[in-house]
């Protein structure tokens, strides 16, 4: 069984370029990737209404997959560019979360968190894989998330969440701070009225691409919106 797709060689600009098509190909060699991860985590519950948190990563990947370009074969009035996948790439990832939930008063929580992420992929010098490798930059190295939530009054709630993540140097993707807010209002114990606004901050902005797709980033845009929570016990 084989899978069949059509791409634009760079030759395809002129005239009478030939038609290639990608076949991929299975691999009955093909390894289960490997993990080896360790982690280690503190807290510390300094007061009755502070809690602070911290945890340290370090995984090790082994037989990851790439996917192998072979020579294309000529076919009637196309040419065929088989793709295999095998395990040619290894890497790690390492880095730090920090956590704190503060409580000032009985009917407010402020939680912040903050994480620190590292990548490191590497495929082997026999790869003809030009992708696995740029993986490691499709992660935000630095994301903060600060949450307020405050109960209010006549079943009142509202909810501030504040979002920071780092660039995406990779896809051209700049640092993005943006803010989320959530009023509601609890009609009874099973349901719920809220108003919901959504990147109030920085809208519109791209947040990820796909390197499997072809589309443009798609960009994340303000928006608000009415929610209705029944809960049915």
């Amino acid at each position: 069984m084989r899978a069949v797709a059509e791409v634009q060689p760079p030759g395809a600009l002129f005239t009478n370029s030939p038609l290639a098509l990608v076949v991929l190909q299975g691999n009955q060699d093909f390894l289960s990737e490997d993990l080896l991860a360790f982690e280690v985590g503190y807290r510390n519950h300094p007061q009755d209404n502070i809690i602070l948190d911290l945890a340290g990563f370090f995984n090790l990947y082994d037989n990851l997959r790439t996917n192998e370009l072979d020579l294309p074969t000529p076919v009637q009035d196309h040419l065929e560019i088989p793709l295999r996948v095998d395990n040619k790439a290894r890497g790690e990832t390492y880095g730090v979360e920090l956590g704190a939930n503060y409580q000032p008063v009985e009917h407010w929580r402020l939680r912040a968190a903050y994480t620190h992420l590292r990548v490191k992929l590497e495929v082997e010098e026999t790869s003809s894989d030009a992708i696995t490798e740029t993986f490691a930059r499709e992660n935000p190295r630095h994301q903060l998330h600060v949450h307020s939530s405050l109960q209010g009054p006549g079943g009142l709630n509202f909810d501030l969440i504040g979002r920071h993540s780092a660039a995406l140097p990779t896809q051209s993707i700049p640092a993005y701070s943006t803010l989320d807010l959530r009023l509601g209002w609890n009609l009874s114990e099973s349901m719920e009225l809220a108003l919901v606004g959504r990147n109030l901050l920085d809208s519109p902005h791209p947040e990820f691409i796909s390197s499997a797709g072809r589309n443009l980033p798609a960009e994340v845009e303000k928006g608000f919106y009415f929610a209705l929570n029944w809960n049915v016990q």
